[in-house]
């Protein structure tokens, strides 16, 4: 035998709603009554309809913050969206050669790893980007259309005036690739990454320099370091 459990909200707000209209002296209730009546009528209830031996409480969805990635972390998710390509000078990893600056442990006065998002962070974060985007510009321009990972849809001389189709598809796939975000046609998403585009186009020829900077924002924008 199922037993439904009465829908107090509900009867109150009827039992409002008839009050009204008993004040009302033409026999229609005041339309802020109304809307206060509907208000409780439309809210979710707490507890559903459910047989005696299987109760089903409604559990409320939990949303945790966004963490910064630690260092290893960090340099893997770079060579990831690159195909490869890290923050490396003079055959030496930068993250490696710069881990206790960054704040990871070195488990003799320090044991647990820095992840605030600090000026300092950000600055080298930047430096790697910028290094990375510019070595990713070269390799790509000499890959094989079918090895390349950032110029998919569009070339490195494409605009948005030359080709808006290939151009916005390219975009849409490197937020896919970099953000883990899938974007949509049209979306409004896309329209900050559109306006940068055009915006450092009227400024600068260079369309490599352009696709950089896109490149550049992609890595050290909070949806790639974050997660």
């Amino acid at each position: 035998m199922r037993h439904t459990i009465p829908v107090a909200l509900l009867l109150c707000a009827l039992t409002f709603g008839m009050a009204a209209c008993q004040n009302s002296p033409d026999g229609e209730a005041p339309l802020s009554n109304n809307l206060s009546a509907i208000q409780k009528i439309t809210q979710p209830p707490q507890v559903v309809a459910v047989a005696d031996s299987d109760p089903v409480p409604l559990v409320p969805v939990v949303l945790r913050a966004r963490r910064r990635m630690n260092i290893d972390q960090l340099d893997a998710a770079i060579r990831r969206a690159t195909g490869g390509i890290g923050w490396d000078e003079n055959g030496a990893n930068q993250f490696e050669a710069l881990q206790l600056t960054l704040g990871k442990p070195d488990y003799l006065d320090v044991t647990q790893e820095d992840l605030s998002v600090s000026t300092l962070f950000m600055k080298f974060l930047d430096d790697a980007a910028r290094h990375v985007c510019q070595e990713l510009m070269v390799s790509e321009q000499q890959a094989l259309l079918g090895d390349r990972v950032f110029f998919v849809h569009a070339e490195p001389t494409d605009t948005f005036k030359t080709n808006p189709v290939g151009v916005a598809a390219n975009l849409r796939m490197l937020l896919l690739r970099y953000h883990g975000r899938k974007i949509v046609e049209n979306s409004t998403e896309l329209e900050p990454w559109t306006w940068y585009m055009d915006s450092a186009s009227h400024v600068s020829e260079d369309t490599q320099a352009v696709w950089e900077g896109v490149c550049v924002g992609l890595m050290t924008h909070p949806h790639f370091y974050t997660y």
